[in-house]
């Protein structure tokens, strides 16, 4: 069993849905064969699906930058208590694993500067929002004009830059990773529409989501 949470740990950072649901499949089997004849079995099933949500939980902590972390892993948790059988709860297991997946799109690289990491801490945790350097730089309590200069030097591009970079790089993953409608993703990196989130991610990576999707999208 520890092989396997190794396994689903390893394809949940790599962003590997494919392998991620497969992995978490045999530990469902494993479970079932050791598991189904014990008359409370799916008290059992809830508790292993409970420990492998803080697993899964301490994993996105080490590797992802998410403000309601916490408050995912409990809602999670609760979710999986109202499960009334076996294959309802296995089943809501998978799209756990999906949304942990979804998490591990939120890495972002730190710098040797204390104030350009808490800006990109807090930028990578609300994309979805509309981001101005003013903003940002009132968050972390500096001026606008020394944020930008930071940028420059520790990061290598303008504030404005990287935000669009850092939404492009989440849509990527999102569209890659996730059955997200377009619209729902477009709101989910900060785009005020799809229209605009389509235009705007043609003009960067030469395709629409569409195409980038059915090009590089693992098979369900």
């Amino acid at each position: 069993m520890v092989l396997l949470e190794n396994q689903l740990l390893s394809a949940i950072n790599n962003h590997n849905q494919k392998d991620a649901v497969y992995f978490y499949q045999q530990i469902s089997k494993q479970i079932h064969r050791q598991l189904f004849n014990r008359p409370c079995y799916l008290r059992y099933a809830k508790n292993y699906l409970i420990t492998l949500n803080t697993l899964l939980y301490q994993n996105a902590s080490q590797n992802s930058c998410k403000i309601n972390l916490l408050k995912k892993r409990n809602s999670i948790m609760k979710e999986i208590e109202k499960q009334t059988c076996i294959e309802s709860l296995f089943n809501f297991g998978q799209g756990m694993i999906k949304s942990y997946i979804a998490l591990s799109c939120h890495k972002y690289t730190t710098t040797s500067n204390p104030l350009v990491n808490d800006a990109l801490w807090y930028i990578h945790n609300h994309l979805h929002k509309k981001l101005s350097l003013k903003q940002v730089a009132h968050e972390i309590h500096i001026s606008s004009n020394h944020l930008s200069y930071l940028f420059s030097k520790y990061v290598g591009c303008s504030f404005c830059e990287y935000i669009s970079k850092a939404k492009i790089e989440k849509s990527k993953c999102l569209l890659k990773n996730t059955s997200l409608p377009l619209l729902d993703i477009a709101l989910e990196c900060g785009f005020s529409s799809q229209s605009y989130f389509c235009y705007v991610f043609k003009n960067s990576m030469s395709a629409t989501p569409k195409q980038y999707r059915d090009q590089h999208q693992y098979p369900k």
